[in-house]
């Protein structure tokens, strides 16, 4: 069943991803107003941290994106540079699971809290944790766009799972369902995101190493996570020791 087409148009979501394609334009020489023509909020409302946003105006926001600039990983560099102290209470509650397969069950669960362009699903083989990501069926998420959508949310999982177990982290790989990328792909894409892509699978997967859902983040990754948490929990009012309750989360963020 589609969604509805009235869904599209309203203006009820954070603009947390948006706001990163946006500020990415601007450090490549892209004005805000270029970055924002066409969509139905202002700059000052857009720099505002309580700033809604409509499906179709983050839409617009990517489709400007793709039509100012010439870098093919556009997208997928942008990614990287989101991180879980910008996702406020829902980055909180995802520092604060228990254990990884909690954070997967979390992430499926409240994902539309934080991007309601894709659907996630998640599920684990003998080798492999496997992310599934097919964005949403909006009638002008198609083609390049389509592409631009699913390689940043593949930049954007990269970055958060970094941010979970340390700067080091690399995927195991990815398959994608549409052609391989260019030749001269960035060396630091091409280890994050693996080789040998099948061309048109049935599905986008990232996938990482099983081995890694049970071992332990290290150190330096772990206090980086806690000094995180403590910043989210002292902007919500919340113990930064303690966990949080998922529901209060879509509480608080509807």
């Amino acid at each position: 069943m589609g969604v509805a087409r009235s869904y599209f148009r309203d203006s009820i979501h954070p603009i947390t991803k948006p706001a990163v394609i946006v500020e990415a334009l601007r450090s490549a020489g892209i004005s805000m107003a270029a970055a924002l023509r066409g969509v139905g909020i202002s700059e000052a409302d857009f720099q505002s941290p309580a700033a809604k946003i409509s499906i179709d105006d983050t839409v617009r926001i990517y489709q400007n994106a793709l039509a100012s600039v010439r870098d093919p990983f556009f997208a997928y560099k942008a990614g990287l540079k989101l991180h879980l102290v910008a996702y406020g209470l829902y980055g909180f509650a995802v520092l604060s699971s228990r254990n990884f397969r909690q954070t997967c069950k979390f992430v499926i669960n409240y994902h539309d809290l934080a991007d309601p362009l894709v659907t996630l699903s998640f599920e684990e083989t003998a080798h492999h944790g496997i992310w599934s990501i097919e964005p949403l069926d909006h009638p002008a998420i198609e083609g390049p766009l389509y592409r631009f959508v699913v390689e940043f949310q593949l930049g954007i999982h990269t970055a958060l799972h970094r941010d979970v177990m340390g700067a080091e982290f690399k995927a195991a790989g990815a398959n994608l369902r549409y052609a391989e990328p260019p030749l001269h792909t960035p060396p630091d894409r091409r280890d994050d995101v693996g080789h040998g892509r099948p061309r048109q699978p049935a599905e986008n997967h990232l996938r990482r190493d099983a081995r890694e859902r049970c071992a332990r983040a290290p150190r330096t990754a772990r206090t980086t996570a806690a000094a995180t948490r403590s910043r989210l929990a002292a902007t919500a009012g919340l113990p930064s020791c303690g966990l949080i309750e998922p529901r209060f989360v879509r509480r608080v963020c509807l």
